[in-house]
């Protein structure tokens, strides 16, 4: 399934298919050469290590986020799920556009 016809049946159907946890990772190139994916690593990944300087960061940044950001900022935070957040979204723009027989539906 393609990425806009699994948003349009979660819309449509407010219903996520099965399909949707099957996924493949695809490599996002932003800076440099693709060659660097290729030369082996110089260094051993050691998982606690990595992993306890990474949720020392994280924590820090999220206080951090906690602080500046208002209660009832929408967005994608700890606790709050997406589906909320789309379901937010979707009745504020009703509310706001209430379809009418003049909409054109987009196919």
């Amino acid at each position: 399934m393609q990425g806009l016809s699994v948003l349009r049946d979660i819309w449509t159907h407010e219903h996520i298919s099965s399909s949707w946890g099957e996924s493949l990772i695809i490599p996002v190139f932003k800076k440099g050469s693709r060659k660097r994916l290729r030369q082996p690593p110089r260094y051993k990944f050691d998982p606690d290590r990595h992993q306890s300087a990474s949720l020392g960061h994280t924590s820090m940044s999220a206080a951090l986020r906690e602080i500046n950001v208002r209660g009832q900022q929408a967005g994608f935070r700890p606790g709050r799920g997406w589906i909320d957040q789309m379901f937010t979204l979707r009745l504020v723009l009703e509310l706001r556009h209430p379809p009418s027989t003049n909409d054109r539906s987009v196919s």
